[in-house]
């Protein structure tokens, strides 16, 4: 099995219909976690990040996850925080590493409650499960964090152990830019990593045209009980928080080819 992998809101549902567009269903959007028993992958994911399970618990999870057969590539943000047991339990498996610029990711994510307490509130629609899952990150100071810096340290932390998996898998790791998936050389290689041909350029369109996990509901119900988590796009916000996010992810961005200011 291959995986996709990243930080939340940075276009892995995209990555899998791109990778469906030539037919067949051979990727599939947070499939591990749908398959494992009561998405338990949700909480598990995070419990071995932060070190209250082992890798043994995670593999006991993932063996009764049992997948459609034709599935050979996971896109999820949760299996960055489990690389290493997947890459033991799939040798062979190659990653695509997917980015996407802060000032939009970390705005994103911020916008959707990442870290605050709306996860907590039972009319919360969805995703809750998730919110309330989120990984305290491994950082000096995290306690004293507001919740956009936290959400910039989760965004560096996603990416620095991705990174890190990808450093011992050669030619089998690439990292990609989701800034720079209309790029047909990005696309070639992308389907080349995973020995793919690739699609008829109308078949691409088509996968572009798709709504990309717009999580419109959530949207919605945040936006109208919580207006004050709301913030605009990042050249917009106030300059703190300007200042924090570059602060924080500036070296991280800059790392996988970013030029912030």
């Amino acid at each position: 099995m291959h995986f996709v992998v990243g930080h939340p809101r940075s276009g892995t549902q995209l990555l899998t219909d791109l990778l469906n567009a030539g037919g067949g269903r051979i990727a599939a959007h947070e499939a591990l976690v749908e398959a494992s028993p009561g998405q338990s992958l949700i909480a598990v994911a995070t419990d071995y990040y932060e070190g209250r399970i082992g890798a043994a618990a995670v593999r006991a999870v993932l063996a009764n996850s049992v997948l459609p057969a034709a599935i050979a590539i996971d896109a999820s943000w949760k299996n960055t925080w489990i690389l290493p047991v997947l890459l033991e339990l799939h040798p062979d498996a190659r990653v695509l590493h997917l980015a996407r610029d802060p000032r939009h990711n970390v705005v994103a994510c911020h916008n959707l409650g990442y870290y605050s307490a709306i996860g907590f509130n039972p009319e919360y629609p969805i995703y809750s499960r998730w919110l309330q899952a989120m990984p305290v990150v491994a950082r000096t100071g995290w306690q004293a964090l507001s919740v956009f810096e936290r959400n910039c340290a989760f965004w560096v932390e996603s990416h620095r152990l991705a990174l890190a998996a990808g450093a011992g898998l050669d030619a089998r790791y690439l990292q990609v830019r989701m800034e720079d998936l209309h790029d047909s050389e990005a696309i070639a290689t992308i389907f080349a990593l995973f020995d793919l041909a690739v699609p008829a350029a109308d078949a691409i369109e088509r996968a572009f045209a798709k709504p990309a996990n717009p999580q419109a509901k959530v949207k919605a119900y945040v936006d109208s009980q919580f207006p004050d988590i709301h913030l605009p796009a990042f050249n917009d916000c106030p300059s703190q928080l300007q200042e924090a996010l570059l602060r924080i992810c500036g070296p991280m961005a800059t790392e996988l080819g970013y030029r912030l200011p």
